[in-house]
């Protein structure tokens, strides 16, 4: 069986900057999905984040010491080319056969708001698992540890804290690097 995913923010932004902690094994994960064209959901939710994320982390890279919101307010004109990077980024990453891009539904929020109470997730991991659940999706390719208290969820990760402190299979939630 081939399980679909989805592909949040936290994983994008380790795979879109290369300085990212997680950046070389997001990046190899890519790739294998890439190869094995497993199918994967892109959310406009997770663009908006990783679009958002990338832009601040790209910015403070390339002007240290300088902030985002300082070049921000006060010139503008110099986020052009990381723009562009974001625009080339996501372009590859839509066109690619095996990504389908899919938005929230009207009642996603009510199943983001039964998932916040029910797990104590956060409003933007409630918010990725509502949709989920409206695309009929349980495996999510994240660095994020949040999606463990999930039993019905597959993380894929390659986040080493979650690999060493969740062995594959336990607690009922499947945490592996495939």
């Amino acid at each position: 069986m081939i399980l679909r995913h989805q592909l949040p923010h936290s994983f994008l932004v380790n795979v879109g900057f290369a300085a990212a902690k997680f950046h070389p094994p997001c990046a190899a994960y890519h790739y294998r999905l890439k190869e094995s064209e497993v199918p994967v959901l892109l959310s406009n939710l997770a663009l908006d984040e990783t679009w958002y994320i990338l832009l601040k982390l790209e910015t403070e890279h390339l002007y240290k010491p300088r902030t985002f919101w300082g070049i921000y307010r006060e010139a503008p004109d110099m986020l052009r080319p990381i723009l562009q990077k974001l625009r080339d980024f996501t372009q590859r990453l839509t066109q690619l056969p095996h990504v389908s891009l899919i938005g929230t539904e009207a009642n996603t929020y009510e199943t983001a708001l039964i998932t916040m109470e029910s797990a104590l997730l956060l409003p933007r991991d409630a918010y990725h698992w509502a949709l989920m659940q409206t695309h009929d999706l349980n495996a999510i390719a994240t660095t994020d540890a949040d999606f463990i208290r999930l039993p019905e969820s597959v993380i894929y990760t390659c986040n080493d804290r979650i690999l060493a402190r969740y062995p594959r299979g336990e607690i009922g939630v499947t945490v592996g690097q495939d």
